[in-house]
């Protein structure tokens, strides 16, 4: 019994200096910068302006056969391998998209044709190539747009886990 009358007496001391010692509170805590916007599945069909670049919903059995995570997707941009904007992006949707230009200029090259992917998407860029021909070739110089009008789009499948491409508008 004492000394649980010690151990509570020890107790109430240290409190009592830890409240009087004058240092300051925990701050608050602070989200990490690099943490990721909520993944969500988009949920209307819609086309990249100025591409024929769609992007559709994913079906219902798509969302459990996304066999990789939308953080290990995007950890491709953190090692080199995919092309992404800075920071973090202001959207990730997961989508089905079709591109019938990807690969080439002939319908017989490679398109892509509903393909599950994770779509990260970084907005108010201040510069953005022109797109010219098949999906990816861009002009030598960006184009400066007005009040960072320009958005950045990279898609990683969500299936394998590889970079497919990124563009600008």
């Amino acid at each position: 019994m004492t000394s649980m009358r010690i151990i509570a007496a020890a107790v109430a001391i240290v409190s009592a200096l830890a409240g009087c010692s004058g240092a300051a509170a925990p701050a608050a805590i602070v989200p990490a910068p690099n943490v990721l916007p909520h993944a969500v599945p988009i949920g209307v069909s819609r086309t990249i302006p100025d591409t024929e670049v769609t992007l559709d919903p994913p079906g219902v059995t798509d969302l459990s056969s996304a066999a990789v995570s939308s953080s290990t997707a995007f950890a491709l941009c953190g090692s080199g391998v995919a092309d992404c904007g800075a920071g973090v992006p202001a959207r990730v949707e997961l989508a089905r998209v079709t591109d019938p230009s990807w690969g080439g200029t002939s319908s017989t090259s490679g398109a892509l044709r509903q393909v599950l992917v994770w779509v990260f998407t970084w907005t108010g860029l201040q510069t953005c190539p022109v797109v010219q021909g098949p999906l990816g070739a861009r002009s030598a110089s960006p184009a400066p747009t007005a009040g960072g009008a320009c958005q950045q789009l990279t898609f990683v499948d969500a299936t394998t886990g590889a970079f497919i491409y990124s563009l600008r508008h």
